[in-house]
């Protein structure tokens, strides 16, 4: 399958993913909040969990839970840890360490019998779904729909359904492009809230597709700093509640040259979140046909990639 079919053909598998993540029954556990983490597309699970949590849970690297074990389990936390296979090298090493001294952990894991499933305490089960190229994201939306889950929201499928038609119906805009998006070399996204977490899983995407260097900030940060460091050839992608927040800068952007997009939500948490998810992935599936990918780049990265898999997953 190649990669411009794949994204289009995942996006149309996210209302099934939380639909079966709505059904899924959770153990009956009452979480106060603490610390959540994972690696790549599950540190963006952890941060997901971390903005629909209202902050009751924050989203931290393994390694920081491994470095700090004995002091954090001093407190009442909650710990989740989450990896989709639940074979991340770390994230086993965390919960084991947390375990050692006395922390109960929650996994979030599609693979109850993995290193983390055997591992944690509890185990919520992410729903199973196959993926036909290593860009995960039905895989993404099921660890997210269930950490929707965890925090009592709601999840309307009509709503969500009419989000997602929304989403992947209208076109892909953006504004000053001098000439193609091959002549962009940086993607810099810009959000608040929820809307971070949308964020870091699309330059994941970013990352992995096209092996295109892309950050994500804070709009308040990129008012104070980052502004100042944006290029002609980098591309602008606002995650945002309010048009007035593009507005303010659109004449900025004009003058400076600087190619930008934006997303617009009011709806529920979750629903904005996956409509920037969404949406995010319609541009890069817009960068995919421009460059004429049929498979990942970090694919053809073999030497790094036989180097790094061992180090990261058992």
């Amino acid at each position: 399958m190649r990669l411009s079919d794949y994204i289009l053909h995942e996006i149309n598998k996210v209302y099934d993913i939380v639909c079966k993540a709505i059904s899924t029954e959770l153990p009956k556990i009452k979480l106060r909040g603490g610390l959540a983490f994972g690696a790549g597309d599950s540190y963006a699970s952890a941060l997901t969990l971390q903005y629909l949590s209202n902050l009751k849970f924050y989203a931290v690297d393994p390694l920081c839970i491994i470095k700090n074990c004995r002091e954090l389990c001093k407190c009442e936390n909650d710990y989740i840890a989450f990896s989709y296979k639940g074979k991340t090298k770390n994230v086993v090493r965390a919960v084991k360490e947390l375990r050692r001294y006395g922390c109960k952990v929650v996994a979030v894991t599609s693979e109850p019998a993995s290193p983390l499933g055997q591992s944690a305490n509890i185990i919520v089960k992410a729903a199973k779904t196959y993926e036909a190229l290593p860009v995960g994201i039905s895989s993404f939306i099921a660890m997210a729909a269930i950490a929707a889950r965890m925090t009592g929201l709601s999840i309307d499928t009509y709503k969500l359904k009419d989000i997602l038609n929304i989403s992947r119906e209208n076109e892909v805009t953006i504004e000053n492009l001098r000439r193609s998006l091959t002549d962009v070399s940086e993607i810099i996204i810009v959000s608040n809230g929820v809307g971070i977490a949308s964020g870091y899983y699309t330059c994941l995407k970013f990352h992995e597709a096209l092996c295109m260097p892309c950050r994500v900030y804070p709009y308040e940060e990129l008012l104070h700093a980052v502004l100042f460091s944006v290029r002609k050839n980098s591309l602008m992608i606002f995650f945002i509640e309010d048009i007035n927040e593009v507005r303010y800068l659109s004449n900025l952007l004009t003058n400076e040259g600087i190619p930008y997009t934006y997303v617009v939500s009011k709806n529920d948490e979750f629903s904005k979140f996956l409509t920037y998810v969404i949406k995010g992935l319609r541009i890069l599936h817009e960068f995919v046909k421009a460059f004429g990918l049929d498979k990942p780049c970090f694919m053809e990265r073999r030497k790094i990639l036989e180097a790094t898999t061992p180090m990261i997953y058992y």
